[in-house]
């Protein structure tokens, strides 16, 4: 499982990321490098105006057509709530 370090400025970017249309929620991903569908990782989430990180795992489980976006999906154990919370 790759861990992948994710930063945002602000919970606003986070929620603008934060993709609400899997039933436990994910993030969809900027410059996913080699990132391909069914990837398990673990997110390393910064929110620089709280300097905290929160760590999720999920699954990438569609890519854009242009390759410049992953979709990652929270694994059901994993609470979407902490990071929206945070946000």
């Amino acid at each position: 499982m790759r861990s992948i370090q994710v930063q945002f400025a602000s919970g606003r970017e986070v929620l603008n990321s934060y993709w609400g249309f899997l039933k436990n929620g994910g993030l969809v991903l900027a410059d996913p490098n080699d990132l391909t569908e069914g990837d398990n990782v673990v997110l390393d989430v910064k929110i620089k105006s709280l300097k905290r990180s929160y760590k999720l795992a999920a699954r990438v489980v569609k890519r854009a057509p242009d390759g410049n976006r992953a979709f990652v999906a929270f694994n059901e154990v994993q609470s979407q709530d902490i990071i929206l919370n945070a946000a």
